[in-house]
């Protein structure tokens, strides 16, 4: 960030943003654990987190546009690298199915400009935000506690060696 300070983008003005963006680099989770499920062609992600423990903390809901790329950082909608464009606005449920809006205000404020998404695109992260509040009350897949008690097997490891996905160089410019 500049200055070396910490921040999140969505404090940023996009207008202060360096061309191709800032620079991408592995790093490790550390809010405990987390289990993702990115369905095929959703504009959306579920994630379940867990503490250090291992308690079940929640479900969030990040809605995000996908693309794939292939191992020479092409565009491949078979690829196996995966980047994630977030799109602000998520959606927290808690473990006993009571849920929120998260980031509504930063969401709205970059609707329709044109480094994010348009208003078209909002009103369908809003509208299937509110698909998944509703199956978050009615308790259904993917909220109906299944995974609630997943453990990763202790040989799974990292991939923090391996290098950014897509066609991006590590100080963040695209190749």
């Amino acid at each position: 960030m500049p200055g070396g300070r910490r921040a999140h983008l969505r404090d940023l003005d996009p207008e202060r943003w360096p061309p191709g963006g800032f620079p991408l680099r592995p790093d490790r989770w550390r809010n405990g654990s987390a289990l993702t499920l990115q369905p095929p062609g959703a504009g959306y992600a579920v994630w379940w987190f867990f503490s250090r423990d291992g308690t079940f903390g929640g479900w969030y809901v990040n809605f995000e546009r996908r693309t794939r790329y292939d191992e020479q950082g092409a565009v491949n909608e078979e690829g196996t690298d995966i980047v994630v464009d977030d799109l602000e606005l998520d959606l927290t449920v808690s473990p006993d199915r009571h849920w929120r809006w998260k980031d509504e205000e930063s969401f709205a404020v970059r609707t329709g400009h044109p480094r994010f998404w348009t208003a078209e695109e909002a009103e369908t992260v809003r509208a299937d935000g509110l698909r998944l509040a509703a199956l978050a009350e009615a308790g259904t897949l993917p909220f109906d506690g299944t995974a609630c008690y997943f453990a990763p097997p202790t040989d799974w490891g990292t991939a923090l060696r391996r290098r950014p996905p897509g066609p991006w160089l590590t100080d963040g410019a695209p190749a």
